[in-house]
């Protein structure tokens, strides 16, 4: 049998055609979503005294592309040890509201839901994300990533919500390891049942003050040696600050009281 290489070569030049036209297809039916943080994060003198407040974020979610997107959303503490250990935390998308041990709304490892957030082109939702204070004031740092489910490693989106609540010196509060090292600073434990101790140098810092969650002074103690220990056995649970003032510095610190 006698095949016309003319017509060979038309039929590969139609499906390098065909084939292009695909990718040009595929390339411009793509989602392309737009996010947006609606939601002031700084909460000044809110009443917390309901155990049951809840304070929502919202985020927008826009696909303004021609295909339909299929979304995975999680999120996490940004630093976990400058965080609210009695705060409860949840988000809600398009599709439900999860409970407190549920971080993403897409699990592909299993043990958690598989429950894509789906997007038409040309519409939008809030995703809300909840906290609950359950009576504490403070702040904390989230992190919500936002990534297409075919490629859930691939984030497209990354909102960071930074939480105050109630608490003047959440923007002061040093966090960070080389800001501590810096200022010659070592606060330990972070979370006790009874004892925290404080070293310092006592040239560069002359007393220490032990603030409650909401920033009011509790105590207050002189620095007379490199090193001090201070007990918080006689106070109830929850989150208090280790300020160590200085002639030309201070410093702040959040520990946690568990019993």
């Amino acid at each position: 049998m006698v095949i016309n290489n003319h017509l060979i070569i038309r039929m590969k030049n139609l499906f390098l055609i065909a084939l292009s036209q695909m990718f040009v297809i595929a390339a411009f039916c793509q989602p392309e979503m737009k996010t947006e943080l609606l939601t002031e994060t700084t909460i000044e003198d809110a009443d917390i005294s309901s155990p049951w407040l809840d304070i929502p974020f919202y985020i927008l979610l826009e696909n303004s592309g021609t295909e339909a997107a299929s979304i995975k959303w999680e999120y996490y503490e940004v630093d976990p040890e400058a965080c609210i250990t009695g705060w409860e935390t949840y988000g809600c998308d398009n599709n439900n509201c999860y409970g407190p041990d549920v971080t993403s709304n897409v699990n592909p490892n299993g043990g958690g839901p598989n429950n894509p957030s789906i997007i038409e082109p040309g519409e939008s939702y809030e995703f809300a994300f909840h906290f609950r204070p359950r009576q504490i004031a403070g702040c904390c740092t989230i992190n919500l990533d936002f990534s297409y489910t075919s490629t859930p490693n691939d984030i497209f989106s990354s909102i960071e919500i930074p939480i105050m609540l109630n608490d003047p010196t959440c923007q002061n509060i040093s966090t960070s390891v080389e800001d501590l090292e810096d200022a010659q600073v070592d606060i330990y434990p972070t979370i006790t049942e009874d004892m925290i101790t404080i070293e310092c140098n006592p040239n560069k810092f002359k007393a220490i003050n032990l603030l409650s969650a909401n920033g009011e002074l509790i105590n207050k103690y002189i620095i007379d040696a490199p090193t001090t220990s201070i007990s918080l056995s006689e106070y109830t649970a929850g989150a208090f600050f280790i300020e160590l003032i200085g002639e030309e510095t201070s410093s702040i610190q959040r520990v946690f009281l568990t019993k």
